[in-house]
């Protein structure tokens, strides 16, 4: 699945990044980074864009960066 197809609230582990090397270069700039952890924690009203919080920091993604996110979504208690 992608991040695009996430839920809110949810948490997921990044696989990889599937988009030009400029782009997945930009996302691990980001910190977006294969092995990592994301959750979305807010998503505009029409769905465009969401905010995600990384190990990092906080950041605003639009819905078509996301969707080049593949993740795994993390059990949840």
């Amino acid at each position: 699945m992608n991040l695009g197809e996430g839920e809110l609230g949810n948490t997921y582990t990044i696989r990889s990044i599937a988009c030009d090397a400029p782009g997945a270069q930009r996302m691990m700039h980001l910190g977006l980074l294969p092995g990592s952890s994301v959750k979305i924690v807010q998503v505009a009203p029409l769905g465009d864009p969401m905010t995600v919080e990384t190990e990092t920091g906080v950041l605003s993604l639009r819905r078509q960066d996301a969707r080049a996110l593949d993740v795994d979504p993390l059990d949840h208690p």
